[in-house]
């Protein structure tokens, strides 16, 4: 499995799953258990469907001497 949730959406995805999780508890509901399936997204960091759909929240950093490498290679082509 490869990660493909980014930290922002991990973190929603606990704190959503984990609050709908407890209000099933607190309702004594069984629609809590929905809660698990985000709340397991986000702790694992894979969703599944993101992986179907090719998609990916992480965000890459990049590096800053690339960057302006970049930037000065385009400003030379000009």
């Amino acid at each position: 499995m490869k990660v493909n949730v980014g930290a922002k959406d991990r973190f929603y995805r606990i704190m959503i799953g984990g609050s709908i999780f407890a209000a099933g508890i607190f309702t004594n509901s069984w629609i809590g258990i929905l809660g698990l399936l985000p709340w397991g997204t986000g702790m694992t960091g894979w969703c599944p469907i993101y992986q179907k759909l090719g998609k990916s929240t992480i965000v890459k950093k990049t590096n800053e001497k690339e960057e302006n490498t970049q930037v000065e290679e385009n400003i030379e082509e000009n």
